[in-house]
C-alpha cells in the first residue's frame, strides 16, 4: 500500500496542493495593512513561504503518476491531516495559544466543523478572525475541490480527486466544469449573505465573516455568543437562509438557477424541510414549558437552533451551557439528533447526509411493501433513477460505521468524567462538522479528548471511507515492516 513508487508519486500530488494553498495565506497577510495589524504580518507569510517551498520542493523532486481511487482517497486523507499544519501557525503566532490548541483550530476550520478553543474570539486580531473564517470558507468545498479549481484537466487524476472527498455528484459532464460552476454558484451566495447581512445592521467585517461561514456551514463567528450578540431577528433571518443554502446540494442550486428546476421537488429538499416541521415545534414546545419565554421566541429559537444543527453550521442564538441555558436534556438530545442526519448530498454540510436517510427509508418502506405483497413488482427508485442493492448496502454500511464511531467518541468522553448526553452532544458536533457544543470543547481541555475531537472532525469531513481506506494501507505497511527477513 504504501511501496516507495506509490508513495513518492503521493508526495507529488501533496507537494501541488501544499503551494496552492500556501497561497491563502496571503489574503490575511494583505488584510493585515487594512486592518492596521501590521505587525501580524509575519505570522501569515511565514507559514506561507514554507509551504510554497516544501510544496514546491515536494512536486519538483518526486515523480507523477495517476493514482488509483483507493491511493486518491489515501492521498485525500493526508492532506486533511496535512494542511492544518501548516494552518494553525497563524493560530499559534497570532492567538498565543498552544501548539495543540492552535491545530485544534485549524482542523475545526479547514473541516468547516466551527468548535473554537479560544476563550473570547472578540479579543482576537481581526486578521486572525478573517484566518478562521477562511478556512472555513474554502474547507466547506474541500481542499481538494480548491486544488482541482486552480488545476483541472480532463482525466483520470481529477475525476479519482474528486471522488475520493466525498463527492459524486456532476453537474457537469467534466470534473473540471462542475468545479467552475460550483465556485461559481459559492462565491455568489456569499456575496449575497455579505449584502443581506450588512443591509439587516451587521458591521461589514462582521458581515463578511458570517457570511463565508454561513455558506460554508462552518459556524465560526466574530462574537463570543455568535448570532445571539447582536438579539436582531432580521440578522438570524439572514444566517437560516445561508445556512439552509449552504446544507441544500450544489446540484439542486444548479438546477434552480440555471436550468430552472423547482428545489422543492428534489427529495432531500422535501426530507430537510420535513424534518424541520417536526423538529421545530418539538423544540418550541420544550421551550414554552419555560415561564421566561414566550411563543415567538420559542419559535423563534426552535427554528433558528434546528436549521443551525441541520445544516451542520453550529451558530446560535442561546447558549447551550452556563447560565441563563434556555435548553434541558431533551432539546439537547434533538438537537444531536439532527447533527447526526446532516445536510444535502453534495453540499457543504457533513455527517449521515439526507441522501442516505432518504435512501434507507425509501428501503424500508419497499421492503413492507415487497413482504406484504409479494406477487406484486415494486422498483425502487430515487426521483427517477433506480436503486441498486450495493447502493442500499453502502448506505446501511456508512450509517452503521458512523454511528459505531460516535459511540466510540463517547465512550472516551465519558471516561474523563463528562456527563453521557453531553459526550454524545459533542462528539456529534465534531463528527458532524457542526460546532455547536455544551462546554466540553476548551483550551483547558485534556489533550487525550481534546485529540478525539480532532479525529472525529476529521472522520467526518472525509465520510469515513477514504479514512478506513488510509487506516488499512497504514496497517498493511506496518506489517511489512515487521515481518521477519527470510
Amino acid at each position: 500500500m504504501f511501496s516507495k513508487p506509490s508513495f513518492l508519486e503521493d508526495l507529488h500530488v501533496l507537494g501541488l496542493l501544499l503551494a496552492i494553498f500556501s497561497i491563502l495565506f496571503f489574503f490575511p497577510a494583505a488584510s493585515c495593512l487594512l486592518l492596521g495589524e501590521a505587525d501580524l504580518i509575519p505570522s501569515f507569510l511565514a507559514p506561507a513561504m514554507l509551504g510554497l517551498a516544501l510544496g514546491y520542493s515536494l512536486h519538483r523532486l518526486t515523480p507523477s503518476g495517476e493514482p488509483t481511487l483507493y491511493r486518491a482517497m489515501r492521498l485525500s486523507a493526508i492532506s486533511w491531516v496535512t494542511l492544518p499544519l501548516l494552518a494553525m501557525v497563524p493560530m499559534k503566532l497570532a492567538g498565543g495559544t498552544s501548539w495543540l490548541n492552535a491545530y485544534f483550530e485549524a482542523m475545526s476550520g479547514l473541516t468547516a466543523t466551527g468548535l473554537t478553543i479560544f476563550p473570547d474570539v472578540e479579543a482576537l486580531p481581526k486578521s486572525l478572525l478573517l484566518w478562521r473564517s477562511l478556512l472555513e470558507w474554502f474547507g466547506g468545498v474541500g481542499v481538494v475541490v480548491l486544488f482541482l479549481s486552480v488545476l483541472a484537466r480532463p482525466g483520470v487524476l481529477a475525476a479519482r480527486l474528486y471522488i475520493s472527498e466525498a463527492r459524486r455528484e456532476k453537474i457537469r459532464p467534466s470534473v473540471a466544469g462542475t468545479v467552475r460552476r460550483i465556485w461559481w454558484i459559492y462565491a455568489s451566495y456569499t456575496a449575497l449573505g455579505i449584502i443581506l447581512f450588512h443591509l439587516s445592521g451587521m458591521p461589514l467585517f462582521d458581515a463578511i465573516n458570517h457570511s463565508m461561514t454561513a455558506i460554508a456551514t462552518g459556524g465560526f463567528s466574530t462574537r463570543n455568543r455568535s448570532l445571539a450578540f447582536y438579539g436582531n431577528p432580521l440578522m438570524e433571518a439572514v444566517a437560516i437562509l445561508m445556512m439552509a443554502l449552504g446544507a441544500t446540494s450544489f446540484g439542486v442550486h444548479y438546477g434552480l438557477l440555471v436550468r430552472g428546476e423547482n428545489p422543492f421537488h428534489n427529495p432531500e429538499v422535501k426530507a430537510m424541510l420535513a424534518i424541520l416541521a417536526l423538529s421545530v415545534p418539538s423544540i418550541a414546545a420544550f421551550l414554552l414549558a419555560s415561564p421566561s419565554i414566550g411563543a415567538p421566541d420559542a419559535i423563534r429559537f426552535g427554528l433558528f437552533e434546528s436549521v443551525s444543527a441541520l445544516s451542520g453550521t453550529g451558530f446560535t442564538i442561546a447558549p447551550l451551557y452556563g447560565e441563563n441555558k434556555p435548553y434541558g436534556g431533551f432539546m439537547k438530545f434533538l438537537l444531536t439528533i439532527l447533527m447526526t442526519i446532516g445536510g444535502g448530498y453534495g453540499s457543504t454540510s457533513s455527517a449521515i447526509k439526507l441522501f442516505r436517510l432518504v435512501l434507507v427509508l425509501k428501503y424500508i418502506r419497499w421492503a413492507f411493501r415487497k413482504e406484504l405483497f409479494p406477487s406484486l413488482v415494486f422498483p425502487l427508485k430515487f426521483r427517477d433513477r433506480e436503486i441498486g442493492g450495493e447502493e442500499i448496502l453502502e448506505a446501511f454500511r456508512f450509517i452503521i460505521i458512523y454511528i459505531g464511531s460516535l459511540a466510540i467518541c463517547t465512550a472516551i468522553l465519558t471516561a474523563f468524567g463528562f456527563d453521557i448526553g453531553d459526550s454524545l452532544f459533542e462528539c456529534a458536533s465534531a463528527q458532524g462538522n457542526v460546532g455547536l457544543s455544551v462546554g466540553i470543547t476548551s483550551a483547558s481541555l485534556h489533550p487525550i479528548p481534546k485529540l478525539v475531537l480532532v479525529l472525529e472532525m476529521w472522520i467526518g469531513r472525509l465520510e469515513i471511507m477514504p479514512v478506513l481506506g488510509f487506516m488499512r494501507g497504514l496497517r498493511d505497511a506496518l506489517r511489512r515492516e515487521t515481518l521477519p527477513m527470510p
